[in-house]
């Protein structure tokens, strides 16, 4: 059975989860959010995880807040000012990382509690612990930002966290820092998913107002710490690499790959190259008579030595995301590939 969530900007999929839980439901920081653990100490943990939420939420300082200042600088740095903290008087106002602050502290508890298997949903900010209690991976829906009754995704997850930002029902209220108005950059949904609740919470407020092209560079420049799930305005589904495996859609959508390519002959790498910092085309000689033409973010056979080309199954591979997850360059007969890494 699949339950899902109208409310949320990203809904839960339960199932094949065992029966020895706890689940407590509470309205915090305006929205609904539930606690489910699965274990022998499921109640005293959702209990004690509630209890963490509710007092992220109290105003003053405290040392939750100091931490989440520092937090949410790490992600004003890495967004260049889109994310940061506002204030009213002399007060922050942490609308925007609160949520993953207390997901993340919740997971703490969880895993302090010894829980193994469990689900913390605040309201578009989402941590897995573990995966089911069936061994499979806990699955998330991400609604679409134009029809909340209708899905545009779904995600896979273990033991990491997922926070959306976009339109959804509380229309444009994410700012834009440097106009004061709300932000208009091409996105309609950002999907961050990370191990820091608190993290992927800034960011994907942050990302929506950098728009397409700029969070795509923030992401190649720390793409083992993140990876996205965008929505353009126009409908168009784009992810980074690593969630090409664990996201699907029937819509289908285009997979944005790092860059970096590496070139390979006879199992052993060659050359390795960012597609996206090459200025001038070069050429480069692969083993007898193979060229393999490197250009500003797209890499090509430009000729082989066997018979019509025939043994390259896959001849182009470009950065642009909306070309992405080509299957590697193969050339059986002279075992050169050209591949992400």
């Amino acid at each position: 059975m699949k339950r899902f969530l109208p409310f949320l900007t990203a809904v839960i999929l339960l199932t094949g989860c065992g029966n020895s839980s706890a689940t407590r439901e509470f309205f915090a920081m305006d929205t609904v959010m539930t606690l489910t653990a699965y274990g022998s100490n499921a109640e005293n943990a959702v209990a004690l995880a509630e209890r963490v939420i509710l007092f992220a939420t109290i105003p003053g300082e405290t040392k939750e807040h100091e931490q989440m200042l520092q937090i949410a600088e790490e992600a004003r740095i890495m967004t260049g000012g889109a994310f940061d903290v506002y204030y009213a008087g002399a007060e922050p106002d942490f609308g925007g990382i609160a949520k993953g602050y207390a997901a993340d502290e919740a997971a703490r508890i969880f895993r302090e509690n010894g829980i193994k298997s469990g689900l913390i949903n605040l309201g578009g900010n989402i941590y897995a612990i573990g995966s089911k209690t069936n061994g499979k991976p806990w699955e998330i829906a991400v609604q679409s930002p134009f029809d909340e009754s209708k899905i545009v995704g779904t995600i896979k997850l273990a033991d990491t966290s997922a926070s959306t930002s976009g339109l959804y029902r509380r229309g444009e209220h994410i700012i834009d820092p440097a106009t004061g108005l709300p932000a208009h950059s091409g996105l309609a949904s950002v999907t961050v998913v990370c191990k820091s609740s608190a993290i992927a919470d800034a960011l994907s407020t942050g990302f929506f107002v950098l728009g397409r092209a700029r969070a795509l560079e923030v992401w190649r420049e720390n793409r083992e710490l993140f990876d996205l799930v965008l929505i353009d305005d126009d409908g168009a589904v784009a992810v980074t690499a690593g969630l090409e495996k664990s996201f699907s859609s029937d819509g289908g959508f285009a997979t944005v790959n790092s860059g970096e390519i590496g070139i390979f002959l006879d199992g052993e790498l060659l050359h390795s190259v960012d597609l996206n910092a090459v200025t001038e085309p070069y050429d480069l000689p692969v083993g007898d008579g193979n060229v393999v033409r490197i250009a500003h973010g797209e890499v090509y056979m430009l000729s082989a030595s066997c018979r019509d080309q025939i043994c390259v199954k896959h001849a182009h591979l470009s950065a642009d995301g909306r070309r992405d997850g080509d299957t590697p360059i193969v050339c059986l007969p002279n075992n050169v590939v050209v591949k992400w890494l």
